[in-house]
């Protein structure tokens, strides 16, 4: 998912967003090059660090035997034209979680991109494995509702530089991992019109309490999407069909204590 923004005033931002059907959050700033005040033809000497841009990713690593690890992918490249070497920093805020990255550093040739793996998972083995003591278990409890924010930051080797000695920040991102119940659409159907379902926590399929659904519809013509929010009532949900679409998909927006889910796509046509 995307956002851009624009600068309205000095102080405030303004924008539009629409929902995309996969990917991160991304928000992408720039401002305009600087003049002297009174004297515009004095200008920056370069626009090169105008631009900012952060990226962002939350997900849930679900409870069941065992919690599951969510797989996730970057991408790295290497700006320069000669091949170099990166390296990759990470840190985790929440020790009841672990995050596993596939390299600790590669080479890229001249303007090589790379994707690199990672994972990430709740592991709660600090509050359950009789090895650690009570007073251990006590200490660590305190996290086990928190979410688990992790950094990511890579370095870059200047290749110009012999012997190489210098490493420069190249980028990062962060990404929230949070837990819950593992949830699932226990039923997804469409009868006279009417979407109907109904979502269920998977340990003993019982209806969820709380969160949002959202429908995703997509329209027959321009094969563009229309997102709807639909109340839910002890996890049962009912929606209108959507004139001219040609099918329908739901996502699960957890409350507290459940993990989010989405629902197979349904075909309205």
């Amino acid at each position: 998912m995307s956002a851009k923004f624009q600068v309205s005033d000095i102080s405030a931002f303004t924008s539009e967003w629409i929902p995309q059907t996969g990917g991160h959050y991304c928000i992408s700033v720039r401002i305009q090059d600087y003049q002297v005040p009174g004297f515009p033809d004095i200008k920056e000497l370069s626009n090169q660090n105008n631009h900012a841009q952060s990226n962002y990713d939350r997900f849930y690593s679900t409870t069941s035997s065992p919690p599951s690890r969510e797989i996730k992918t970057i991408e790295v490249g290497n700006p320069f034209n000669l091949r170099t070497r990166i390296w990759f920093v990470v840190s985790n805020s929440n020790p009841l979680y672990r995050t596993y990255l596939k390299h600790g550093w590669v080479f890229l040739d001249p303007g090589e991109a790379k994707d690199i793996e990672m994972m990430f998972e709740y592991a709660p083995d600090l509050l359950t494995n009789d090895m650690y003591s009570d007073e251990l278990k006590l200490k660590y409890k305190e996290f086990e509702k928190k979410e688990n924010n992790v950094d990511v930051t890579a370095y870059i080797e200047n290749p110009y530089d012999n012997p190489h000695h210098e490493i420069q920040k190249l980028g990062g991102m962060q990404v929230q991992v949070l837990t819950g119940r593992a949830t699932k659409f226990e039923t997804f159907y469409l009868q006279d019109g009417i979407i109907n379902g109904i979502i269920v926590a998977v340990d003993q399929s019982e209806p969820v309490k709380g969160g949002k659904l959202i429908l995703r519809h997509t329209h027959r013509k321009t094969h563009t999407f229309e997102y709807q929010e639909v109340e839910l009532d002890n996890g049962k949900f009912t929606a209108q069909r959507k004139d001219m679409t040609t099918d329908v998909k739901a996502f699960y927006l957890p409350s507290e204590g459940y993990g989010d889910c989405e629902s197979k796509t349904l075909d309205v046509d």
